[in-house]
């Protein structure tokens, strides 16, 4: 980027062991032609910083060798964690707003110029995502926006329990979180929130962040004219591994926003929800 260009965005993007995905999320970020990593007039200037998390599979190399100084690539010794991956990134950002992105995403068209577009006109809220969809470009994906986690929805999480529905009579949607995903911030809210938690090594940071900007006195939202791809998982552990990441960050969840009783009835209430689980894999 040249060094006369001042980004509105920053794109932060972490890669583990995920370097061609991570190429098509960048390059449908470098095709859109509301964009411009070099200050095109009438495009929103973005910068693009990728985060390899100590992939050790040569993806560093290759994204290095595919994008050059179009990207901002920093590399870490071990793997930190998503939450904590993302916070380096934000360190390095130049931009207004920072946009956390998966690697496993593909942006549609405008998105990005859209969720700025609406942050700009709506100061009271502090937090928006896009609309996530499936690969098929038209399913909502469960679970990328929705309520906290409580006591009764953790003792229901496996009965038929109605899915957040998109309001599409107004241009969002109020939500309580969206997933980190395609999660927009504004730079100064981010930081003021203490970024995302270093506690949280993967699952419920995106949810942590928006609590913290909720108690500051603003609103979350699904901007619906934004769309993004998300194929989902694709860098992530699988079977126990996976269960852990998961347990421990709900617990972390609930310890601090809930308090130790709170946090106690829900790992009691969860237990009969992880021996299923057991015996189901």
């Amino acid at each position: 980027m040249s060094k006369q260009v001042v980004p509105v965005v920053s794109i932060i993007i972490v890669n583990y062991k995920t370097a061609k995905l991570t190429s098509d999320a960048v390059n449908s970020l470098l095709t859109d032609t509301s964009l411009s990593i070099h200050g095109a007039e009438g495009r929103t200037p973005i910068e693009i910083i990728v985060i390899d998390n100590a992939s050790a599979d040569g993806s560093a190399a290759k994204l290095e060798q595919d994008f050059g100084d179009r990207i901002t690539l920093l590399t870490t010794e071990r793997n930190l964690g998503f939450g904590p991956a993302n916070n380096l990134g934000a360190t390095q950002a130049k931009g207004l707003y920072l946009f956390f992105l998966n690697s496993d995403t593909l942006e549609l068209h405008g998105a990005v110029t859209t969720l700025v577009a609406f942050l700009d006109r709506h100061p009271g809220y502090g937090v928006v995502g896009p609309k996530v969809l499936l690969p098929d470009k038209e399913t909502i994906q469960p679970a990328s926006f929705g309520r906290f986690p409580t006591l009764t929805r953790t003792l229901r999480r496996t009965s038929a329990v109605k899915k957040p529905q998109l309001d599409l009579r107004f241009v969002c949607t109020d939500t309580d979180w969206v997933t980190g995903a395609a999660l927009m911030i504004t730079a100064a809210v981010f930081w003021n929130t203490g970024g995302f938690d270093q506690r949280y090594f993967m699952y419920f940071e995106d949810q942590d962040v928006c609590a913290n900007v909720i108690k500051m006195g603003a609103k979350i939202a699904v901007v619906h004219d934004a769309a993004i791809v998300h194929f989902g998982g694709q860098s992530l552990p699988n079977g126990k591994k996976k269960y852990e990441y998961y347990d421990h960050s709900q617990e972390q969840f609930f310890l601090k926003h809930y308090g130790w009783l709170k946090t106690g009835l829900m790992v009691c209430l969860r237990f009969p929800w992880k021996i299923w689980r057991s015996l189901a894999r």
